[in-house]
This record gives C-alpha cells, sequence and structure tokens, in this order.
C-alpha cells in the first residue's frame, strides 16, 4: 500500500507539471482545485511531537522542498520549486529565483557554499551565485551552463565542480570555468551527470587520487581524474536478472531491466554507495566494478548522503529518511510515518531530502508538504533508558534512587529496579506494594523503602529483591507517603496523609503521630528533617511544629516567629553546612542557622517574586533547584538555566531530585528520568554559542527583508535623522523549543540595568540621543544564547536644527553689541528693500477642523473601501475627502497619531478577519483572502498580520476553529 501510494503522487506530480505546460490558466486551476479536493483526506497529517514542520501555511513561498542546506551564518536555505527559502527556526524570508518567463516552476537542486559570502545554486536554467548578506541573486555562466544543474561539490583544492545535464564543469580559484571529460572512450557523449563525489583526504588510495571524482551517470559510475582532463572508465550499471525477488541479483541471463542509478556518496572507510531510481541502495567496488545491492529494495533514493559519523544518510520514496550503517546495512534511525520501535514518527514516508547539520539537527524535506526537523538539543539531560529493555521517557516518573548499579525509577505505574551492569529490569506493581502509584524511594540498610500514594509504605530486601510486609495500622494501609527522612538515629520518619510515622526498619518498630495523640495541627504531614540538636521540624497543612527527641514530644510552642509565618512548606532538609532551609509552596527558600534562629531569604534573578520551586538542593556549594521555566544551577555568583535546547522533555519536575555517588544527578518529570552529571553541568557554559536575532526592525519604518539581513550580518543598526526611536523584535536562532525562552537586553550607554523582554518579545526605545551604543541581547539565564549590536543614532534633523538656531541667534546677539558699540546699521537694515514688507503667515488647523476632516476620513474608509485597491495613495484619500495631501498628512499625525501605512494596514487586517470568518470563503487559501483585502506580497501580509494580531494568520484560523 505505501508503494501504491508513492507511485500514485509521482503520477499526480507529474500531470500537475503537465497542466502548467500546456493548458489555459482558467482550466488548469479547476482541475488542480478538484485533485486538491480528492486527495485532501490523504494528506491530513499534524505536526508531530519530536519534530517540528514548515509549510506554506507558516510563510514559505513553495511547499516543495528539493534541496538544504546550513550556512556558517547559522541559517537554514531551503530549495524549492521557485527559489530559495531562508528559515532561522522562528521567521521565514523568502528570495525568488526569477527565471525565463515561460517556466512556471525553476527547482532548486543544489546549495553549497564557497565562502560566507557566495552561496552557489543550481536549478533547472543553470548556475547562480546568492549573496546571504544582501539577499540577491545574479547567473553566472549562463553560456556554458544553460541547463538543469543537479550537483555542486568542492574539491580539496578549493576547486568547484558543477553536475549538470549538460556536463561537467569545474570553477577554478581564479573563476575561470572549464568542461571536464567524463568518459575516455570518445564514443560516449560527456552529458547527463546525475550526481558527483569527491575522494577526500582520509579515503583509501584505491578510489585514486584525493580530489578524483566518481560521477554517477545515466549510463553508470565512471571514475574521473581531473588532473590531465581525460575522462575516465565507464563501469555500466547492472542488469538484474528475472529470478530474484527479495535480493536483487546481476548477471546476462534472462535479463529483464537495467538499475537506473541517480546518487553516490562515499563513506570515510571508501565504500561507494549508489542511490538508484528504483531498486534501492547498492554498493559499488572500485576493485573490480562490481555492483552489489545493499538496502531499500524496490525504492528510489531521493538523496544520499554521509553524515559526520560515517553512516549513510538516505531519502528514500518507501522507508523515509534512513540512517543506514556502511557496514551492515542496518537501520540505525529512521522517520516515518509509522513510527514503529525502531523509527521516529514523521509526517510522511516520501521525503524528497534527508541533511543533517553540524549541530546533530536532521531535515526532511518532502514535495509539496514542507519541511520537518528536529529539535535542536545540546545533550546536556539525557532520558534515562536502557535501549530494548526500559524508556522512561513515556513515563510519569514521581521519584527514583541511584543505588550502585541499580536504578530504582518510581512511577505512577509501579516501580522498575533497573539494574544497569547486568541489563534487567524487575517490575513491581500493585500486585506487590499494593498500589501502582510509588511516591518516595529511599534506602535503609540493605532494604528499600518504597512509598505509594494508596497502600502505605513497603520494604523490599535489596539482596533478593523480596516483598517484605510491615505490620501497621489499618489507617496506614490505605495512607499516601509524601516524604520519607532518617533522623540519623536508626529511625525513618515518614509524612503522611494520616500523621507522621516513625518507623525502625532494624527492629521494625512503628509508631504514628497524629492530631488526636500529638499537638500536630494535622494529620496531613508534607515534610520533615532533623537539625544537628536532633530536634525534627515539621510541616502540616494547617501549621508547622517541632519535634523534641528528649521527651520524644511533637509541640507548636515556643517555635520562632518567622519559622511559624512560612506557613505551608513543600521541603524542610538540613544542608552540608548544618543550616536548615525550609521551602514554601511558592517563592524562594528560606535558610536558618544550625541554631535555627537567624532566618534568611534566598533570592535569584528567575523572573519571578514569586516562583513554583519543586526542588531545591546544596551540594558543594553549588544550588540546585528548578522552576516552571527550567531547571537551575547557581554557583560562584552565577545564575545558569536549562530548558528544553539543554535536553529536558518537560518542565513539570517532580519534589524528588538526587545527586548519586557517581556524580549522575536525577531530576524526575511527568515525561521521563533525566539524567545528567555534575561535570556536565559545571562544563555547560563553554557550549557553543547561539545567536540572538533581531527578526524585525522598525524606525521611521519597517525594515525590509534585506535590511534586516544587512543589519544582522554587520550586526550594525544605523537609525535615521528622521527618526531617533526604534523598536526591535527578537528570537534566538536554535531550532529548538524557545517556548520558555526569557530574554534580557540593555542598550549600554543608554541604560543603567538589564531590561526584560515582555511576552511579544519586543524592545522598544521611543527616543535616544544621537550617538553610538552597544546593543547586548541574552536568553535570561543562559549567556551562551546571546548577541551584541552597534547601535548608530544620527544627529536628527530637529537637533541639527537647534543647533543652527542657537548658532544663529548667538551670531545675531553678537552682531547686534557690534552695531550698537559702532553705531552701525544692523545687516539686515541694509539688506532690505526700503518699502513695506507683507510677512507670511502660515495658518493651522483648529481641533474641530481636525475632528471633521478625521471624520470624513473615516465615513469614506467605512463606505468605500478604497483600501482593497493594492495601489492606494494618500494622496488618492486627499483628493476623495477634499484635503491637500499636507493636510491629510497632518492629520495622521497630529490628531489619528498613526501613519499612513498603518492606519490602511489596519483595515486591511480587519477585512481578511472578516472575509476569513466566512463560510464562504473557507474555500480560499490565506493568500488568495489576503490579496482580495488589498495586500500585494506574501511577505507584507505576514509581517502586518504578526504586528498587529501577534500570531501568524495560520495561529489566528486555528484559534477561531477551536473557539468554534
Amino acid at each position: 500500500m505505501e508503494r501504491f501510494f508513492c507511485r500514485f503522487y509521482r503520477v499526480i506530480e507529474f500531470f500537475v507539471l503537465y497542466l502548467h505546460q500546456y493548458c489555459k490558466p482558467q482550466t488548469m486551476n479547476t482541475i488542480i482545485l478538484i485533485l486538491i479536493l480528492l486527495l485532501l483526506p490523504l494528506s491530513l497529517k499534524g505536526q508531530t511531537e519530536n519534530m517540528h514542520s514548515l509549510t506554506i501555511d507558516d510563510g514559505m513561498q513553495n511547499g516543495s522542498v528539493i534541496s538544504i542546506m546550513r550556512g556558517s551564518d547559522g541559517f537554514v536555505y531551503l530549495g524549492t520549486f521557485t527559489g530559495i527559502t531562508r528559515y532561522d527556526g522562528v521567521n521565514v524570508v523568502n528570495i525568488p529565483i526569477t527565471g525565463r518567463s515561460d517556466r512556471k516552476y525553476n527547482i532548486v537542486y543544489a546549495l553549497f557554499e564557497a565562502d560566507p559570502t557566495h552561496y552557489y545554486v543550481g536549478n533547472q536554467e543553470g548556475l547562480w551565485l546568492f549573496d546571504p548578506t544582501t539577499l540577491e541573486t545574479k547567473r553566472v555562466y549562463a553560456e556554458d551552463i544553460d541547463c538543469e544543474v543537479r550537483a555542486i561539490r568542492k574539491t580539496p583544492r578549493g576547486e568547484m565542480l558543477v553536475a549538470t545535464v549538460g556536463g561537467l564543469f569545474r570553477i577554478g580559484s581564479d573563476g575561470r570555468l572549464s568542461r571536464m571529460r567524463i568518459y575516455s572512450s570518445s564514443r560516449l557523449t560527456d552529458t547527463n551527470v546525475c550526481d558527483i563525489a569527491v575522494v577526500g583526504k582520509g579515503n583509501p588510495s584505491s578510489l585514486g587520487r584525493e580530489g578524483a571524482v566518481w560521477a554517477v551517470t545515466v549510463s553508470g559510475v565512471v571514475g574521473i581524474d581531473l588532473a590531465g582532463n581525460a575522462g575516465g572508465h565507464l563501469y555500466p550499471a547492472p542488469v538484474l536478472s528475472g529470478g530474484s525477488d527479495d535480493v536483487y541479483a546481476t548477471g546476462a541471463d534472462n535479463q529483464t531491466v537495467r538499475i537506473r542509478p541517480s546518487r553516490i556518496a562515499i563513506t570515510p572507510g571508501g565504500d561507494i554507495f549508489i542511490g538508484t531510481q528504483e531498486h534501492g541502495l547498492w554498493k559499488f567496488s572500485s576493485r573490480d566494478g562490481s555492483y552489489h545491492f545493499f538496502a531499500l529494495p524496490g525504492s528510489c533514493v531521493n538523496m544520499l548522503s554521509v553524515s559526520a559519523n560515517g553512516n549513510l544518510l538516505v531519502a528514500s520514496d518507501l522507508y523515509g529518511a534512513v540512517e543506514l550503517s556502511p557496514l551492515t546495512g542496518k537501520s540505525l534511525l529512521a522517520y516515518d510515518d509509522k513510527g514503529g520501535p525502531n523509527s521516529s514518527q514523521a509526517r510522511f514516508s516520501n521525503p524528497q531530502v534527508f541533511y543533517r547539520d553540524a549541530a546533530g539537527i536532521d531535515w526532511i524535506g518532502y514535495k509539496f508538504y514542507g519541511l520537518d526537523h528536529t529539535y535542536y538539543n545540546s545533550g546536556i539531560f539525557k532520558v534515562y533508558q536502557i535501549p530494548g529493555l526500559h524508556d522512561s521517557s513515556k513515563q510519569h516518573v514521581i521519584c527514583s534512587l541511584a543505588d550502585g548499579n541499580r536504578t530504582l525509577v518510581g512511577t505512577r505505574n509501579g516501580l522498575y529496579i533497573v539494574d544497569d551492569e547486568h541489563q534487567t529490569v524487575e517490575y513491581f506493581g500493585e500486585d506487590q506494594l499494593g498500589s501502582r502509584y510509588v511516591s518516595t524511594l529511599t534506602k535503609a540498610g540493605d532494604r528499600y523503602i518504597v512509598g505509594t500514594q494508596t497502600a502505605g509504605f513497603t520494604e523490599i530486601d535489596a539482596a533478593t529483591l523480596r516483598v517484605m510486609n510491615i505490620d501497621m495500622p489499618r489507617r496506614l494501609c490505605k495512607s499516601l507517603v509524601y516524604q520519607c527522612r532518617d533522623d540519623g538515629m536508626g529511625n525513618l520518619w515518614l509524612c503522611t496523609n494520616q500523621g507522621l510515622v516513625r518507623y525502625n526498619p532494624y527492629r521494625r518498630l512503628l509508631r504514628l503521630f497524629d492530631n488526636a495523640n500529638s499537638q500536630l495541627p494535622d494529620k496531613e504531614v508534607f515534610c520533615i528533617d532533623f537539625d544537628l540538636g536532633g530536634r525534627g521540624w515539621i510541616s502540616t497543612r494547617n501549621g508547622n511544629c517541632i519535634y523534641d527527641p528528649t521527651s520524644e514530644t511533637i509541640s507548636t510552642k515556643n517555635l520562632p516567629n518567622k519559622f511559624v509565618a512560612l506557613g505551608q512548606l513543600r521541603d524542610i532538609q538540613r544542608m552540608e553546612d548544618g543550616q536548615m532551609l525550609f521551602l514554601p509552596q511558592r517563592g524562594f527558600p528560606v535558610t536558618a542557622d544550625a541554631s535555627v534562629l537567624n532566618f534568611t531569604r534566598l533570592s535569584f534573578d528567575v523572573g519571578e517574586d514569586a516562583p513554583n520551586i519543586s526542588f531545591f538542593r546544596k551540594h558543594n556549594g553549588i544550588c540546585y533547584f528548578c522552576t516552571d521555566n527550567g531547571f537551575y544551577t547557581f554557583r560562584n555568583d552565577s545564575l545558569r538555566c536549562y530548558g528544553y535546547l539543554d535536553g529536558l522533555t518537560s518542565m513539570e519536575f517532580q519534589r524528588n531530585f538526587q545527586i548519586a555517588s557517581d556524580g549522575r544527578c536525577l531530576v524526575s518529570t511527568n515525561r521521563g528520568l533525566l539524567w545528567t552529571r555534575v561535570s556536565d553541568l559545571n562544563a555547560a557554559n563553554t557550549i557553543n554559542a547561539l545567536p540572538v536575532l533581531i527578526s524585525q526592525i522598525q524606525t521611521d519604518h519597517w525594515f525590509n527583508d534585506a535590511e534586516v539581513t544587512a543589519a544582522i550580518a554587520s550586526r550594525t543598526i544605523t537609525l535615521s535623522r528622521s527618526a531617533d526611536g526604534m523598536s526591535l523584535r527578537f528570537s534566538a536562532m536554535t531550532f529548538g523549543k524557545t517556548t520558555r525562552l526569557r530574554y534580557d537586553y540593555m542598550l549600554e550607554g543608554y541604560d543603567k540595568q538589564w531590561n526584560m523582554v515582555g511576552a511579544n518579545q519586543t524592545a522598544f526605545y521611543p527616543s535616544l540621543p544621537f550617538g553610538t551604543y552597544k546593543l547586548r541581547v541574552r536568553v535570561k539565564g543562559n549567556d551562551s544564547i546571546a548577541a551584541t549590536y552597534t547601535i548608530v543614532v544620527p544627529m536628527a534633523y530637529s537637533t541639527m536644527a537647534l543647533i543652527a538656531a542657537l548658532v544663529f541667534g548667538i551670531a545675531v546677539i553678537l552682531h547686534v553689541v557690534w552695531c550698537r558699540y559702532y553705531k552701525r546699521e544692523y545687516l539686515w537694515i541694509r539688506l532690505l528693500p526700503k518699502r513695506e514688507v507683507v510677512k507670511y503667515q502660515g495658518s493651522r488647523l483648529s481641533q474641530k477642523e481636525a475632528e471633521a476632516i478625521a471624520r470624513r476620513l473615516t465615513a469614506y474608509m467605512e463606505d468605500s473601501k478604497p483600501y482593497l485597491n493594492p495601489d492606494l495613495m494618500m494622496t488618492d484619500l486627499a483628493i476623495a475627502i477634499g484635503v491637500s495631501n499636507h493636510t491629510l498628512s497632518q492629520i495622521f499625525t497630529q490628531h489619528i497619531r498613526r501613519n499612513y501605512y498603518d492606519f490602511i494596514a489596519e483595515y486591511r487586517i480587519r477585512e481578511f478577519k472578516r472575509m476569513a470568518a466566512a463560510d464562504d470563503n473557507h474555500k480560499y487559501t490565506i493568500m488568495a483572502i489576503a490579496e482580495k483585502c488589498g495586500f500585494r506580497s506574501r511577505t507584507s501580509f505576514f509581517g502586518v498580520f504578526k504586528k498587529i494580531m501577534g500570531c501568524t494568520p495560520k495561529e489566528y484560523l486555528e484559534r477561531k476553529d477551536k473557539d468554534r
């Protein structure tokens, strides 16, 4: 069935291309609309959980992604049917490549970075040069390369090789273009090169000298030595014999079909692999010229490359995007729409391109359906799992315990005891524990104490893993255990919803304290710990109290006032230095000295005054804690925040946190047990820095894509003389989950402290004195994601006029003093004619006149809807309501207090919302409705809509659908 759908979509694709070339536009649009309605149910696939999708609804100019490249500037460039799309993880910039007017599509097959300011682009027409700093493209070598470019590679000597339908070309370091011979035999035509691979420094000598080329043509594989330009020997593609079903065989008997090679890749070990159009992946031997089937039978290999670790990356029309071992052919990783145990869920199984960048992000491009990519992950935190044995990523983990080679994982569905050394797992569920919900884990001697939600607590022998029942009061048998603490005198104290339990596991003695037999304020006890004097500090639902070990009683008298004032506590613990720490239900913890007389509230700059802290630990002078926005460490007066970009799978942390003896940190979340090492956290600030981009700039106008790109490339923003204010919007180029990222910014030379960006991630400066400033932007709690921009504010015209007026006034005063002293006639008297001068007096609009004109303008906009005209000018409005252009400009500036473009854009957005809500318009695309509302281009519409509404049109319509 999968193969049927792939072939079916391929037929549809060629059918659509045929319509574009030979049918009239109206007929073509009608037929395509019918096809879309018929195929829509087959293509309704949403974004997967662990991957992000990018489609035309997110701003792409075309949904077919044929080539992918991540440049040295950090951006990802996508080759589509109509040009290049640049993507930074949040924003999309489209760079169309306009070629011949008779060509509907101009597919970009190849992208290659020659240097940071020159990218080569190969498409159906030829070779282009693209400057990523200006977004400009220009055709190069048009006379020689006037055909489809399929691949671009670079040799170790710095020369560029261009594989085309018309042959193989070389661009020297001096920019000269030369045609290369492909075949040593003159009987063969040097054309139809499908793909090329260059022999590198580490490849075996059997492949040829360094810089030699192996090419795939329609006839087979050719090894070419570029030194003499004499071509190479052709190894014809094999012919399949007819008797083989599962494993392809080659030979002369019973010939049926010759395989059609289309892709080639060379591994670091010197193995050559050939991708074919219908017969999967083959291995080619350069020693004897033989072909051997390798993997992916019956599939078309759309893209073939080698990853940094030497594995094969294959885009297959049947098996999805696959990473294969070059030694065994085993699938190491796959992305398809099945999402089985050995694959990750993607939207489709027929990608056109599979690309892995230097950061380890996998990019999968589809024809018609856009792009999928995995999220960036620095790998600091990892999900605890043993492949094929135990995976906690899908489990709601409540607590954990590291004990030598064992890791105990308490979840909502039971207890897992994993032996990391012997690779075994023991499961304890409701039958053994009385409850599946494991709330606490503690080790006392040779026993594990397991607290549950509805069955009290149980002992498990650590040697035999045998469950040992505990004789406890009936009401404890159904109790919820919140916490377990060791008092250092052989007793365990368990906080439950039925009281406080003192249990001696060695003598198996148990005593229950509740509000009936003691002064406990409430029988529901949340936490307890003991100071150096042995006193137990207790927090319950209705207040706090203290346990006296001398009298073995609980009392609410003579408590420190500050301890009482803390109210309900989430945790109490004695720290390494003997101080006590009290963690409230919400807010920062409070510490007390060993005598618990002097209290001090801790505070950290996490962007909240009263954060929700699930746990707080201090170990070797380093504080570890979490909030709803991430995991934090504080050491040497430096705060570091870890989030999704660092491997966290969830921000819903549990109370349990442990630093094991082997240096592991175990963090329990509702999306698995996460672990890292203290050494990794200490070295986290040395990871590669990620930039913060300025995605939108507004001064006296909104910067277009080219202006924003130039500002990012130069890290300089220059304001105009007519405006001394600016508005900037930030986004981090992380290609990860950035929902919890918050930004700080400071304009050095103007700001005295860091400012926190609001929810719209925008910084605003209404008025700046002229001068040069440094704008520093960083992600709060993570200085490795940061950027610095130079802000140049030239002297404004108004300031220049004021200075000129001041100089002129001083000159006049000095002239008057001089003339009076020497009794001379003033200069202006000598220059002015000796007749009465009629002075010009300007008039200003009154408030009443301005309001009348504004009402006429509003009425005209509401009744005539001139904004639907994409060519509307301010002069047209001025003529329509009977005022001058100058007067209307004055109305916008002083009365309406918006510029003309924002005024018109608000009406167009309002009309778009109205039309999009109408049932009759559901058949139209987003851009079709936008054009009806007066927008000329996709870029301007998306930019204005996001500025006014704070979201993309797609997100707005999805919210409206949910509200219905």
